[in-house]
């Protein structure tokens, strides 16, 4: 599993869950990322369908918060 932080608050944001075996290597090259794994595979990750992922994760999160606060009162 690869964890994906944000640094400004410290909070993990995403978690790629692709492999069955721990990751072993990393690589950055022209805006994707790929991981391999004991598994012997090799998965490709785009960071632009990773951001928008990230977007949409954090998105709903606050609109479960907020539908959350209407519920109590």
């Amino acid at each position: 599993m690869v964890r994906i932080w944000d640094l400004k608050t410290g909070a993990a944001v995403e978690e790629l869950r692709a492999h069955r075996n721990g990751v072993t290597s990393i690589c950055i090259c022209n805006n994707k990322l790929y991981t391999g794994s004991f598994d012997h595979y090799i998965v490709e990750y785009d960071f632009g369908d990773l951001s928008e992922r990230i977007r949409e994760k954090l998105e709903m999160r606050e609109n479960d918060v907020a539908s959350r606060k209407f519920e109590v009162y």
